[in-house]
């Protein structure tokens, strides 16, 4: 079974809350967080900024980042690759330690939010308890739990399709830039890539089918 729970923090707890409060309507979303030896990498899409230019001079500005790097820009927003390093009391860290996966966030001028997935309610128990010990701000929004059984038949996937696909999604195989390969998802499930490929097409057809074409469409 496993805990989907969604959090709240201000703007001031997580790197960049500066810039949201300084250009009106912007919103930041993270495409993925990567650890590295010096803190951590994450990718994100910038929205609504005036210009690319406002943007980077007010996160310089701000100096809350080690580094700034644009990657690309798609209908109207900015994907970026940064650096920073997470203190050892930070968000991020106590995601780390609990084995936990971040599924989505986001930041706007009224603060963060983080759609988090844990593996089960003690480890739900000791995020909050390291942000106590920490002082780390949050606030638990909303909690919900699922079996693997009742996701999968839902969208009558098999129980390999299921992992398969929760795996390639948490693993960033559906970002941009994709975070890991169908070889290294087949390293780690033991099988061929050809394997991988087969169950991701299947489970796309399956999920096609249970969702789309479930009901009628309308006019």
């Amino acid at each position: 079974m496993t805990i989907t729970a969604e959090f709240s923090l201000p703007l001031e707890s997580f790197p960049l809350g500066e810039t949201l409060k300084e250009i009106p309507g912007l919103r930041i979303e993270l495409e993925r967080i990567v650890p590295s030896e010096t803190g951590f990498v994450p990718f994100f899409w910038v929205w609504n900024a005036p210009t690319r230019d406002a943007f980077e001079t007010e996160v310089r500005a701000a100096n809350s980042l080690a580094e700034l790097t644009f990657l690309d820009e798609v209908d109207g927003g900015q994907l970026y690759r940064a650096a920073w390093d997470d203190p050892e009391t930070g968000f991020i860290t106590g995601i780390r330690e609990t084995e936990a996966a971040i599924i989505d966030a986001s930041g706007m001028k009224d603060g963060w939010r983080f759609d988090v997935r844990f593996t089960n309610v003690e480890h739900v128990r000791a995020f909050q308890n390291y942000c106590v010990e920490k002082g780390v701000r949050i606030n638990l929004n909303s909690i919900y739990a699922r079996t693997e059984s009742q996701v999968a038949n839902r969208y009558q996937l098999t129980e390999q399709q299921y992992e398969t696909l929760l795996a390639a999604y948490e693993r960033g195989y559906y970002d941009e830039p994709r975070g890991v390969t169908q070889v290294e998802l087949a390293d780690q499930f033991g099988v061929s890539q050809r394997a991988i490929s087969q169950r991701l097409q299947r489970a796309y057809g399956r999920l096609i089918e249970s969702t789309l074409l479930s009901e009628p469409l309308s006019a």
